[in-house]
């Protein structure tokens, strides 16, 4: 089963920031204002949503401690940009956080 899901859906990091913080916002059921302390601002919120802003190192240190992740998903995130294409963006965040779907038992 392991073989089947690395052949067919390979577990990539390569996820935008953008996304991501997209993806924990719904999974969360959390608003973008509730965002604020982690930004500084709902305008600073907003440019970064709308890939018009980067995220600061003090932005990536609070959404680490927010969401329990380490930093290094926010970072490794960085390369793809705001409207990066995903195959199947539910597996590929689930793959950057550390989500495998379970074994079977032989």
């Amino acid at each position: 089963m392991e073989r089947y899901e690395d052949e067919h859906w390979p577990i990539t990091t390569d996820v935008d920031r953008v996304s991501m913080v997209r993806y924990l916002l719904e999974q969360g059921n959390i608003k973008q204002k509730d965002l604020i302390p982690e930004f500084g601002s709902e305008t600073a919120v907003s440019l970064f949503l709308s890939g018009r802003r980067n995220l600061t190192v003090e932005q990536i240190r609070k959404l680490s401690a927010r969401f329990k992740l380490d930093a290094s998903i926010f970072i490794s995130a960085a390369g793809a940009g705001a409207g990066a294409y995903l195959a199947d963006p539910a597996h590929d965040f689930q793959a950057a956080l550390g989500f495998r779907s379970r074994k079977r038992a032989k």
